[in-house]
């Protein structure tokens, strides 16, 4: 990944900072003076960046997942971005833990699902050719199956990450392919007889 100035050097810096923290100990147990000192740095610079722990931990996040996959664009179709976001997951298994541990399952469902939006995103639209739609109805069914994909890799986590991210987002990709298509065009079925 790409920084292009220094405020997102600070930021990498504060974000590699947490990560090895919250490999020893849970989120809510680390405070911001011990996140800016350990990289060299100080309480007033993490102000300037973020306003809290929680605020770098969802910059983290997003920095290593969301816009890795948004930066690949059109190379990741929808499963092998879904198979990147779990890699992550795993190979980042402290962190994850950590944050599963140590925030409320609304935080945990919240983080994990802005992740998965863009996957179902991509990944529906690569399911719907040949189906006209609703932007609307679209809008539903990528809210649907984001929470379901978020609850899933939440259990995962929870259950040691036993089974092999391909392994995971082949299961999914068979059980959402059919019924995603099926659900799209009874939804636009009934738009066009209501």
């Amino acid at each position: 990944m790409l920084y292009s100035g220094k405020p997102d050097i600070t930021k990498k810096a504060l974000a590699d900072s947490l990560k090895e923290l919250m490999s020893v100990k849970p989120i809510n147990k680390i405070g911001v003076r011990e996140v800016a000192e350990k990289c060299g740095l100080n309480r007033q610079t993490f102000y300037y960046h973020f306003h809290d722990i929680y605020e770098l931990l969802e910059w983290t996040i997003d920095h290593d997942v969301v816009y890795a996959i948004r930066d690949q664009g059109s190379f990741l179709a929808g499963q092998e971005a879904g198979i990147y976001l779990l890699q992550y997951i795993k190979k980042n298994q402290p962190l994850s833990v950590s944050i599963l541990n140590s925030v409320g399952r609304d935080s945990v469902r919240r983080f994990y699902y802005k992740d998965t939006y863009s996957i179902c995103i991509r990944f529906l639209k690569e399911n719907m050719e040949g189906i006209e739609y609703e932007e609307e109805d679209f809008q539903h069914l990528a809210h649907f199956y984001s929470i379901s994909f978020a609850s899933l890799l939440e259990d995962w986590v929870k259950n040691g990450m036993e089974r092999s991210p391909e392994e995971v987002i082949h299961t999914l990709e068979l059980i959402v392919s059919g019924t995603a298509r099926q659900a799209m065009s009874r939804l636009s079925e009934d738009r066009k007889s209501g």
